[in-house]
């Protein structure tokens, strides 16, 4: 899961799609609007639905990546080891 500020949100992704990848490269990547300040892992609870989808082409960045969305459900609790990129 990566953070583009101090709230963690409903976007998440897996790791080894961003292994390796530069704050820059993860934008690009996931057309965010902003570059990411952190990553953070999230265990997610079984039997939480998930969506997921393919990036579109936004803020100047690339489409085609796999995103996946919390639908809101994400709780504070669910994320930890959080860094920087």
């Amino acid at each position: 899961y990566i953070w583009r500020n101090m709230c963690p949100g409903s976007g998440i992704m897996k790791y080894e799609d961003i292994e390796g990848l530069t704050a820059r490269e993860i934008k690009i990547k996931y057309s965010l609007p902003d570059e990411p300040y952190y990553i953070t892992d999230v265990r997610v609870p079984s039997g939480t639905e998930i969506e997921t989808g393919i990036v579109n082409a936004l803020f100047g960045g690339d489409s085609g990546a796999q995103q996946y969305n919390l639908l809101g459900q994400e709780k504070a609790e669910w994320f930890y080891n959080k860094r920087k990129i």
